[in-house]
């Protein structure tokens, strides 16, 4: 590979986010990252909600005391808590 920005010599390997990423539109970006995570064999969905602001910033607060992100803990609270 040459040079990213002349026609000096080789360079370096450009990292492999610029290759894979140029001339994609953020719709591209977006459809690859859901093909790689949310596939049939991810047992992934998404789930788009609205929720109080009270209740929001006590799963945040939850999560920070386990050390994990919101969505575990969701998670958690919904499958140990039935």
């Amino acid at each position: 590979m040459r040079c990213l920005t002349c026609t000096c010599g080789p360079a370096a390997e450009a990292p492999p986010d610029i290759e894979t990423n140029m001339g994609q539109t953020n719709a591209e970006r977006q459809m690859a990252y859901r093909a790689r995570h949310l596939g049939p064999s991810s047992g992934k969905e998404i789930l788009n909600l609205l929720i109080e602001a009270p209740a929001k910033k006590a799963l945040d607060r939850l999560a920070a005391h386990y050390g994990i992100n919101r969505a575990a803990m969701l998670e958690r609270l919904v499958t140990n808590g039935s």
